[in-house]
Protein backbone atom coordinates (compact mmCIF):
# COMPACT_ATOMS: atom_id res chain seq x y z
CA UNK A 1 0.00 0.00 0.00
CA UNK A 2 2.86 2.38 0.74
CA UNK A 3 4.83 1.49 -2.39
CA UNK A 4 2.26 2.86 -4.89
CA UNK A 5 2.07 6.07 -2.86
CA UNK A 6 5.86 6.47 -2.88
CA UNK A 7 5.93 5.72 -6.61
CA UNK A 8 3.33 8.45 -7.15
CA UNK A 9 5.39 10.93 -5.11
CA UNK A 10 8.47 9.97 -7.11
CA UNK A 11 6.74 10.57 -10.45
CA UNK A 12 5.26 13.91 -9.43
CA UNK A 13 7.85 15.29 -6.99
CA UNK A 14 8.55 18.49 -8.93
CA UNK A 15 4.88 19.38 -9.23
CA UNK A 16 4.25 18.59 -5.57
CA UNK A 17 7.15 20.79 -4.45
CA UNK A 18 6.06 23.65 -6.71
CA UNK A 19 2.47 23.27 -5.51
CA UNK A 20 3.66 23.44 -1.92
CA UNK A 21 5.47 26.70 -2.57
CA UNK A 22 2.45 28.28 -4.23
CA UNK A 23 0.12 26.96 -1.52
CA UNK A 24 2.39 28.47 1.14
CA UNK A 25 2.29 31.83 -0.62
CA UNK A 26 -1.47 31.71 -1.18
CA UNK A 27 -2.32 30.44 2.31
CA UNK A 28 0.10 32.06 4.79
CA UNK A 29 -1.94 30.95 7.80
CA UNK A 30 -1.65 27.31 6.79
CA UNK A 31 2.05 27.81 6.00
CA UNK A 32 2.64 29.17 9.50
CA UNK A 33 0.75 26.24 11.01
CA UNK A 34 2.80 23.69 9.07
CA UNK A 35 6.15 25.44 9.54
CA UNK A 36 7.30 23.12 12.39
CA UNK A 37 6.93 20.16 10.02
CA UNK A 38 9.19 21.68 7.36
CA UNK A 39 12.44 20.35 8.82
CA UNK A 40 11.08 16.81 9.05
CA UNK A 41 9.74 17.01 5.50
CA UNK A 42 13.10 18.12 4.12
CA UNK A 43 14.99 15.41 6.03
CA UNK A 44 12.53 12.76 4.84
CA UNK A 45 12.79 13.95 1.24
CA UNK A 46 16.59 13.89 1.28
CA UNK A 47 16.65 10.51 3.02
CA UNK A 48 14.36 8.99 0.41
CA UNK A 49 16.56 10.46 -2.32
CA UNK A 50 19.62 8.83 -0.76
CA UNK A 51 17.89 5.46 -0.86
CA UNK A 52 17.72 5.71 -4.65
CA UNK A 53 21.47 6.28 -5.14
CA UNK A 54 23.38 3.55 -6.95
CA UNK A 55 26.03 3.04 -4.25
CA UNK A 56 28.36 0.74 -6.25
CA UNK A 57 28.67 3.51 -8.85
CA UNK A 58 29.40 6.09 -6.15
CA UNK A 59 32.13 3.84 -4.72
CA UNK A 60 33.58 3.31 -8.20
CA UNK A 61 33.75 7.08 -8.76
CA UNK A 62 35.30 7.50 -5.29
CA UNK A 63 38.12 5.15 -6.22
CA UNK A 64 39.06 7.48 -9.08
CA UNK A 65 38.86 11.02 -7.65
CA UNK A 66 40.63 12.63 -10.61
CA UNK A 67 38.11 11.18 -13.02
CA UNK A 68 35.27 12.35 -10.75
CA UNK A 69 36.75 15.86 -10.62
CA UNK A 70 37.02 15.98 -14.40
CA UNK A 71 33.41 14.78 -14.66
CA UNK A 72 32.24 17.56 -12.35
CA UNK A 73 34.35 20.27 -13.95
Amino acid sequence: MLTPFLAFLNRHARLILAGGIFAGLALPGLAALLRPLMEAAVVASLSLSLLRIDWPTVVAWGRRPLRAAIGLG
